[in-house]
């Protein structure tokens, strides 16, 4: 396929129906049609153009999604390119997916074109076809007309590519050098890897441009695919019949950390990709996070990066741990009142972290503690003391990384559930799985303040059980859906009565109203106190008038009530609505314990179309 010429731009914004296509906002009033994007892009001012260009890239990649819109929007894009009026055209901040207007400094709107089309490219790569095969067993998902076209455009982008990596502008180069990652897996570009890839992989290399950080990892796969076979280690190591509890309780006992790394290699392949030699991190890599920490990684540290540092969908996305470059210190100077510590994970709203205390350092495999955010509400018999010497979790690094891995493995799964039960009922699980080899955290003597966490094992599923003072949390993760309902059958009725999470029905929730709770009409919401909550964020109040959102609430069966504004007691109206001048809540319990955003202002204007309290609505 031949790259478009620019002169069809007017042909293929008009032959197009974009009105007909899918994607996330095509009913959203804020956002135009794209041939209009299009037009702000080429003919606004900077802030326009950064305005419109965010607005773009939801409507196409929204949250890492291939929509029917996405290969068409792909071609325009393509066509743009050149368009004389790009040359020194910027956009402000970011203006990219997943980042705001002020997290990164102007920049040219050519790379941040060339970026965005990476973005929803690799979206459709080798590694996402992989992963749906093998971790969800979805075929279906890759056959996807909308994922295919994408895949099919791969042939063509490689003149894009060839036409921008050279540019003079070093953010065009970087951004085209990472568009070739993903077109360059085309098996009908073979030919030119040999050629192509080693410059690509040196743009990338030059200057490590977070955004394209993937790009990079995803570069190092394609080096060794245009090199020797794999061979020795990295091989395939999936056995039939392999018992993950056997071999943790084996390499635990043995104290071995070649063992407890077998186990994660084998844990990579059979829930999710196999470990290749490009998902580690070099020697010169980690010499250079030393010179940078001023000091040696332990043994164990250095062992986890240089087999799977690169792999961010192992080292974690709830509660990540940190890459070479995050790896950063805790010290007397910034924080007195802590336990010094070099950080190897982080809690994703930062309220605690675990880290290897600094006198620890010398040891192979040191033990983890975690930093704790109890503060003045800390129940240890001396109050402080979990911050200021930490809380020991498990007493080899490696044991922390493994279970980290096993933690995270709920956002690759092909199903989780989540449950609260009473702490008295909990000795059920135990006939019926198999407890894990790994200790339980944290390492006695228990700490009121830390919840205890055991893990257990059956067939194709992980059980993850958090031992509060009054009750008890259990987490299903199954890396089939068949494997999840059969342990499900295991355990008492009524403990998992709603339908697991799964990564289909993830995005369903993604598009339905959120929870819009209104404060004051609901007892369990009148009690709760603002302030104990986890945490309360603003967010964008759906688009619709109050009664189209509670229609929509009520009709998935979601409770919904009004927060007043500034705790003014509510002053409902005859459809139960507030009066206006009102605080909008959405009530998240889906993880056990509330967590409350505000969503916007409640306007007089809400109650249009609205029906008398009692009345269908």
């Amino acid at each position: 396929m031949a790259t478009p010429n620019p002169s069809e731009l007017h042909d293929l914004l008009e032959q197009t129906d974009w009105a007909d296509l899918d994607c996330p906002f095509r009913d959203h009033e804020d956002f135009p049609p794209l041939p209009v994007m299009v037009d702000r892009l080429l003919n606004g001012s900077a802030s326009e153009r950064s305005h419109v260009f965010g607005m773009l890239s939801e409507q196409i990649n929204h949250q890492g999604g291939v929509y029917e819109i996405t290969a068409p929007a792909l071609l325009v894009l393509a066509v743009l390119l050149p368009d004389r009026r790009l040359d020194g055209a910027q956009i402000l901040g970011g203006a990219t997916p997943g980042q705001s207007g002020g997290d990164r400094p102007s920049r040219p709107l050519r790379a941040a074109v060339l970026e965005l089309m990476w973005s929803a490219l690799q979206e459709a790569d080798d590694l996402t076809v992989e992963i749906c095969l093998r971790r969800h067993h979805r075929p279906e998902w890759v056959e996807e007309p909308s994922f295919q076209q994408i895949r099919a455009l791969r042939q063509m982008l490689l003149s894009v590519v060839l036409d921008w990596w050279q540019d003079p502008d070093p953010q065009v180069r970087q951004a085209a050098a990472a568009l070739a990652v993903p077109v360059l897996e085309a098996p009908e570009l073979a030919e030119h890897r040999s050629t192509l890839v080693p410059q690509v992989h040196a743009i990338l290399a030059a200057d490590r441009n977070p955004n394209l950080r993937y790009a990079a990892e995803r570069c190092e796969r394609l080096r060794y695919v245009i090199g020797p076979p794999v061979s020795g280690d990295h091989a395939t190591i999936l056995r039939q019949g392999f018992d993950l509890g056997a071999a943790v309780t084996a390499a635990v006992a043995a104290d071995d950390q070649a063992e407890i790394w077998k186990v994660v290699r084998w844990f990579a392949e059979a829930w999710l990709v196999p470990l290749g030699p490009w998902d580690g991190c070099s020697e010169t890599e980690l010499v250079a996070a030393e010179a940078r920490l001023g000091m040696r990684l332990p043994t164990a540290l250095r062992q986890l990066h240089a087999l799977l540092g690169r792999r961010d969908d192992l080292l974690g996305a709830i509660h990540p741990l940190e890459s070479l470059d995050g790896l950063h210190l805790v010290t007397a100077d910034g924080f007195p009142d802590q336990v010094e510590r070099l950080v190897i994970r982080t809690e994703n709203q930062g309220g605690r972290d675990w880290g290897i205390r600094l006198t620890d350092l010398y040891l192979d495999d040191p033990p983890v503690v975690m930093i704790g955010d109890c503060g003045s509400s800390c129940l240890a018999s001396t109050p402080g003391d979990c911050v200021s010497h930490g809380v020991t979790m498990l007493e080899r690094t490696s044991w922390a990384v493994l279970e980290a891995i096993l933690d995270e493995s709920q956002v690759h799964a092909a199903g989780v559930h989540h449950a609260q039960v009473p702490l008295g009922e909990l000795p059920v699980v135990e006939p019926v799985f198999t407890q894990l080899g790994l200790p339980g955290q944290p390492v006695p003597p228990a700490r009121p303040c830390v919840v205890r966490i055991d893990w257990y094992t059956g067939t194709d599923v992980l059980i993850r059980a958090e031992r509060w003072a009054d009750r008890a949390g259990l987490t299903l993760i199954g890396r089939t859906l068949p494997a999840l309902e059969a342990a499900v059958a295991k355990l008492p009725d009524g403990w998992f009565p709603d339908a697991p999470w799964t990564p289909e029905n993830h995005r369903e929730r993604e598009m339905k109203a959120p929870k819009v709770v209104r404060r004051g009409t609901l007892a369990d919401l009148s009690r709760l106190d603002l302030r104990k909550v986890e945490e309360v964020q603003d967010v964008d109040i759906p688009t619709g008038t109050m009664a189209q959102i509670v229609a929509a609430l009520d009709a998935h069966h979601l409770a919904h009530t009004a927060a007043p504004a500034e705790g003014r007691a509510s002053d409902a109206t005859d459809c139960g609505c507030p009066r206006g001048d009102e605080d909008v809540y959405y009530l998240d319990t889906e993880y056990g314990y509330p967590i409350v955003y505000r969503l916007g202002r409640f306007q007089p204007t809400d109650h249009q179309g609205c029906a008398p309290a009692g009345e269908p609505r």
